[in-house]
């Protein structure tokens, strides 16, 4: 579960620095990271970490009434 997380974090970091080299030069000229944009990444992701959870802590995430689901719990490898 970890290297998921691990791999995730590096395919948001990848492309969110792929999509900042394709826009920003073309828009401003320049090519620089500052606070701004920075500050810009934390609050979309922490906007979006912020909806998923209240999301998710509204809904059941273990169905009830589920024809399998005693079975998909007591399932071993």
């Amino acid at each position: 579960m970890t290297l998921i997380i691990i791999v995730i974090l590096f395919l948001i970091i990848g492309q969110y620095i792929d999509l900042f080299v394709q826009v920003i030069p073309g828009t401003t000229g320049l090519f620089k990271f500052g606070l701004i944009e920075a500050g810009m990444f934390l609050g979309y992701a922490g906007l979006f970490a912020l909806v998923v959870a209240t999301s998710l802590s509204k809904t059941k995430i273990i169905p009830p009434n589920h024809p399998y689901l005693e079975e998909s719990l007591n399932h071993h490898f």
